[in-house]
């Protein structure tokens, strides 16, 4: 499962698919069972680490530019 949940962040990280599809490529066959074993294991929805990282890669890049 630890590999699923690493795969999951990468895809929920750095891709545009949707958490739906996430949870496929991850061999899940349920979304709504998929977020609960994510928000389990890390503390937080598919959804909201999408969002977390996204914030945490902006300020990556702005730092780049400074």
């Amino acid at each position: 499962r630890m590999e699923q949940n690493e795969r999951a962040k990468e895809l929920l990280a750095y891709s545009r698919r949707s958490v739906k599809e996430v949870a496929l490529s991850c061999g899940f066959s349920d979304q709504n069972y998929f977020s609960k074993v994510f928000a389990k294991e890390t503390g937080r929805t598919p959804t909201q680490y999408r969002k977390d990282e996204a914030r945490v890669l902006d300020n990556l890049t702005a730092v780049e530019y400074d």
